[in-house]
């Protein structure tokens, strides 16, 4: 899904769609090719968690329909969220690997 068509899905359409975001902090398959220590595969930190402000959600929709996970469990109780299962527009999950 493309910026243009994520922020078309939040102000214009107002879809309800789960986008979920795998944060592996670079290329990661890159680094098993090329060398774990190539600079190239440091990409610039995203702050993924303010997609939908950026896409033009109001401010209480963003902190209602946005969610991280950093273990296992945490995604687990994340996917279990009834915001995030059955929940209205557009909701964001940032699993970091």
């Amino acid at each position: 899904m493309s910026p243009v068509s994520s922020a078309k899905s939040v102000r214009v359409e107002k879809l309800d769609i789960l986008i979920i975001i795998i944060n592996n902090e670079g290329y990661t398959i890159e680094r098993v090719i090329h060398g774990r220590k190539q600079a190239y595969n440091d990409v610039p930190f995203w702050r993924n968690t303010k997609a939908l402000e950026y896409f033009g959600a109001e401010e209480e929709a963003v902190k209602e329909n946005t969610f991280t996970a950093r273990t296992v469990g945490e995604l687990q109780d994340v996917l279990k969220n009834e915001r995030v299962k059955d929940g209205k527009g557009v909701r964001i999950v940032e699993v970091f690997m």
